[in-house]
């Protein structure tokens, strides 16, 4: 038994997934740049100390934009990329089947668009490696099936394909709210949309958003 343990501990540092407790700001300021590449390592740094500083945490992005960096505390953090564009990160405990070491494993919600928004999620170790074998809360399937039991949705005559889902980690505990938007015809340079008024909160169980 003292074996299996040891070789979990080692799969769990090899990959990333610390046993320990991490910091948000820790796994921000390691983001790297080809995740993210609006910041560079020195934006990353200037956001963490303008906001511990009671300061406007706002830069001149890599591309000569505007981020700014909204919230932060120990385990979420909301960033303002562009005025289209906006990231959010929490950290999240992580035990898959057989594990005996608790882990955590970083939620990354990226949201893109202006009068319509979609949101793309991905999951990562703690050293940002991509981790590929979680689910996806807003794969096909799962969107399908959040359609098919919702009156308001199904009622539209739409399929799954045509909606827009925006996701939004909550600040404080381990969920993620998905809203949903039917885009309707163009408007000068703009789409207009539909929103369906329609929100499903999905939970952390320790392995996927349920």
């Amino acid at each position: 038994m003292r074996y299996i343990v040891i070789v979990f501990c080692c799969v769990f540092w090899q990959l990333g997934v610390c046993a320990q407790n991490v910091e948000i700001r820790d796994v921000f300021k390691q983001m790297p740049d080809t995740i993210c590449r609006y910041l560079s390592t020195n934006n990353k740094l200037d956001l963490i100390d303008f906001l511990d500083s009671n300061m406007e945490a706002k830069i001149s992005n890599s591309f000569n934009g505007t981020t700014t960096l909204d919230v932060m505390t120990n385990d979420y953090l909301k960033a303002t990329l562009t005025p289209a564009s906006l990231l959010e990160m929490r950290l999240l405990p992580y035990k898959p089947a057989g594990a005996t070491v608790d882990g955590q494993i970083i939620c990354m919600v990226t949201t893109y668009g202006d009068s319509i928004k979609e949101s793309v999620v991905n999951f990562y170790t703690t050293g940002w490696k991509e981790i590929k074998r979680i689910k996806n809360p807003l794969s096909s399937d799962v969107i399908k099936q959040i359609v098919s039991s919702d009156s308001t949705l199904s009622s539209s005559g739409m399929g799954c394909a045509d909606y827009c889902a925006e996701a939004r980690l909550s600040s404080t505990d381990n969920t993620m709210t998905v809203s949903f938007a039917l885009p309707q015809y163009i408007e000068g340079d703009k789409i207009v949309t539909k929103h369906m008024n329609v929100l499903k909160t999905l939970k952390w169980d320790g392995t996927s958003f349920k």
